[in-house]
């Protein structure tokens, strides 16, 4: 019941998102698969001439982790900023 609510908020799934790429063994396998289909759709993304910027966002949007989506767009906004100086 109260739990299957708390994964249903959006700070329950980043929670549970977070936990998931932390089991071991796991963890290191999920977090190996997200790194594939990020450097895959980031690839894709790029080389269709959609900036640097633009595509990290894109990316991070279409990750279906809440948590690595949230590393993605900080590493974005890292990106942005150390390019604006």
């Amino acid at each position: 019941g109260s739990i299957v609510y708390y994964l249903k908020t959006p700070k329950g799934r980043f929670n549970w998102h977070k936990w998931q790429l932390h089991i071991p063994i796991v963890g290191g396998i999920l977090r190996r698969i997200l790194l594939l289909r990020f450097a895959q759709t980031f690839s894709v993304v790029v080389s269709s001439g959609v900036p640097l910027i633009d595509g990290i966002e894109l990316v991070g949007n279409a990750i279906h982790n809440e948590y690595a989506k949230q590393e993605i767009l900080s590493m974005r906004d890292a990106v942005q900023h150390t390019c604006m100086n």
